[in-house]
């Protein structure tokens, strides 16, 4: 079982020579502790972590419906090729025919259930 590994970066050690270091020792989990900042760069700070090849190379990504691109969390294991680009969650009731008729119920069956109020 492989174990993870977790670091915690402060005001001192949030460089990239750093961050790309403890990634090559097997680091992909960072928790940063930033008590001691000034309330105005933690978004720069946060920007500039993102922003390193280092922790951006593992971020999973989605796309909202309205086309908006966001960063996730990264994969819980490592695979040779990850899939970085994940669809959007469908909505509620989304895949409830298709879902249901898999399963053996027909398109009438599905109609008459959403007549009935049973489903969406």
């Amino acid at each position: 079982m492989a174990h993870r590994i977790l670091v915690t970066l402060g005001q001192a050690s949030l460089e990239e020579a750093v961050v790309k270091g403890c990634t090559d020792e097997g680091v992909y989990l960072f928790r940063l502790n930033l008590s001691h900042a000034p309330l105005e760069s933690l978004a720069r700070t946060i920007d500039q972590v993102r922003a390193m090849e280092a922790i951006s190379s593992k971020v999973t990504r989605t796309t909202l419906p309205d086309g908006q691109s966001i960063g996730m969390q990264p994969m819980a294991v490592d695979i040779e090729t990850p899939t970085m680009e994940y669809g959007f969650s469908p909505r509620h009731g989304e895949h409830t025919d298709a879902v249901l008729q898999e399963v053996g119920y027909s398109a009438d069956d599905c109609a008459r259930l959403r007549e009935q109020g049973v489903i969406n």
